[in-house]
C-alpha cells in the first residue's frame, strides 16, 4: 500500500473518476439509429423482462461523453479527462472486455481504460502513469450464477416491491438515447440521502443495452454530478486490439492492490466490536471529543477501530448518507508536503488550519488539534461539515 500514499490528491480523484467511468462502461452503450420514436409506456417489470430477453449484440463500437463536476467547486483544478470529463470512444467485445479512450484537449496523450476478467488497467495520459488493479479469479458459483434463468416479470416486480422499501424508483419512461427507442428509470434514497439525489439509467427498449447512466446531487438536480452517455455506436464484432492498450515504454506503473479476502476455509472467531465512550476511550492514547450532537444531529455511536495498525475512535452521527463520521487518531507529526491531504485546499477549523474537499456529493474536513488528528466526512454540505468540526474543539 506504500505506493498508494505517494498519489497526489489530484491523482487520486483522477483515479476514481477512471473507476467510475469504467464502472459505467457496462452501462454506457446504446445503438444509433436516426429518426427513432420512443417505444409504448409499460411497467417497468416489464420493460426490463423484454429488455433481459432481447438478443444481445457480439460487440459495440461508441462514441461516448465522459461528464466529471465532482471537483467543480472543490477548488482543485485540473484538464486531463479524467478530472474534467471528455469525449471519447467505447469498445466492447461479447466477453465484456471493455476499452474506453479519453481524448485530452491539451495535446497530450489521451487517457485510457481497459477491464476484463483478470485486471484493471488505467492509464493517465496527462502523468503518463498506469495503474494496475489485478482482479479476483472468478468462482465456478460466480459462472453458474450468470448462466441461470431470466426472472419472470412476476419475480422483477416482487424484487421491486423489496427496493421500494428503500429507495424512489420511478416507472419505465419511454424515450429515446442515443437515437434509439429507450426506457429511463429513476431512483433516489427514500431517507437521510444527505447530498445524493437521482441516479437516472437509460437502456435500449429493444435488446436491453444500457445506454447511459446519470448521478446528480440535491445541490442541482439539472447537471450530472458524474455520468457517461453515448452520442454514436454500432453493433458487430470487436477485435482483441480494441480492447488492449500499449502505453509508452517510458511510462510510471503503480499497481494497486485490493484488500486483502478472508480465508472461509476456517471459520474465524468474531471478536464484539468495542463501542461506548467509555469503553473506547480505555483502549486510546488520546482523548475522544465526542459531544452529543454536531450541526444538530444526534451521537450514533462511538466505536473502536483500527487505523492502519494503531487504536482509533470512530464517532458517527445522525442516520444513512446524511450522517457524519468522525475519524480521531493521534496525530503523527506535521503533515508531508507530498501527503495528499497537504495539497488539498486549507480551512480554518476551530482556530487551527485544516484542509477540506467539498464536492457535490459530499465534503471532507481534516484538521489536528491537541496532539489529535481529525477527519470529519459526510455526504453534507461545505458549511454542515465546518460547523461539525468546529463543534468537536
Amino acid at each position: 500500500m506504500s505506493s498508494l500514499r505517494t498519489i497526489s490528491s489530484r491523482r487520486l480523484i483522477a483515479g476514481i473518476g477512471g473507476v467510475v467511468v469504467l464502472g459505467v462502461a457496462g452501462v454506457g452503450v446504446g445503438s444509433a439509429l436516426t429518426g427513432a420514436n420512443p417505444p409504448a409506456p409499460q411497467p417497468l417489470a416489464d420493460a426490463l423482462h423484454q429488455a433481459a430477453t432481447g438478443a444481445k449484440p457480439t460487440g459495440i463500437t461508441a462514441d461516448v461523453t465522459f461528464t466529471n463536476n465532482l471537483l467543480s467547486s472543490s477548488g482543485i483544478t485540473g484538464t486531463d479527462p479524467l478530472m474534467s470529463g471528455a469525449s471519447g470512444r467505447l469498445w466492447m467485445n461479447a466477453n465484456g472486455d471493455v476499452r474506453i479512450e479519453l481524448q485530452t484537449t491539451g495535446g497530450g496523450l489521451d487517457s485510457q481504460i481497459v477491464a476484463n476478467d483478470t485486471s484493471v488497467t488505467v492509464f493517465d495520459g496527462s502523468q503518463n502513469t498506469v495503474y494496475k488493479i489485478a482482479l479476483p479469479a472468478k468462482s465456478s458459483t460466480t459462472t453458474t450464477h450468470r448462466t441461470g434463468t431470466i426472472p419472470t416479470v412476476e419475480q422483477i416486480q416482487s424484487k421491486l416491491n423489496e427496493i421500494a422499501g428503500h429507495l424512489n424508483v420511478s416507472g419505465a419512461i419511454p424515450g429515446t438515447a442515443g437515437n434509439v427507442p429507450s426506457y429511463s428509470v429513476q431512483i433516489s434514497p427514500k431517507h437521510d440521502g444527505g447530498l445524493l439525489g437521482d441516479i437516472q439509467l437509460d437502456w435500449d427498449a429493444a435488446n436491453g443495452v444500457p445506454l447511459g447512466i446519470a448521478v446528480y446531487s440535491t445541490q442541482d438536480p439539472s447537471t450530472p454530478v458524474l455520468g457517461l452517455k453515448v452520442n454514436d455506436i454500432s453493433y458487430g464484432p470487436v477485435s482483441a486490439s480494441d480492447v488492449t492498450i500499449a502505453p509508452p515504454a517510458n511510462a510510471k506503473v503503480v499497481d494497486v492492490p485490493l484488500p486483502a479476502k478472508q480465508s472461509t476455509s476456517t471459520t474465524p472467531t468474531k471478536t464484539p466490536p468495542v463501542t461506548g465512550l467509555p469503553n473506547v476511550q480505555s483502549q486510546v492514547s488520546f482523548t475522544i471529543a465526542a459531544p452529543a450532537t454536531v450541526d444538530g444531529l444526534p451521537q450514533r455511536q462511538v466505536r473502536l477501530v483500527d487505523w492502519k495498525g494503531e487504536k482509533a475512535a470512530l464517532v458517527t452521527y445522525g442516520q444513512g448518507l446524511g450522517g457524519i463520521a468522525v475519524l480521531e487518531r493521534p496525530a503523527g507529526g506535521a503533515t508531508p508536503a507530498s501527503s495528499p491531504l497537504a495539497q488539498l485546499p486549507t480551512v480554518s477549523v476551530a482556530g487551527v488550519s485544516g484542509h477540506e474537499l467539498t464536492t457535490p456529493l459530499g465534503t471532507v474536513v481534516t484538521f489536528t488539534k491537541g496532539g489529535v488528528n481529525f477527519t470529519v466526512a459526510g455526504s453534507v454540505t461545505q458549511m454542515a461539515a465546518e460547523t461539525a468540526a468546529g463543534e468537536l474543539s
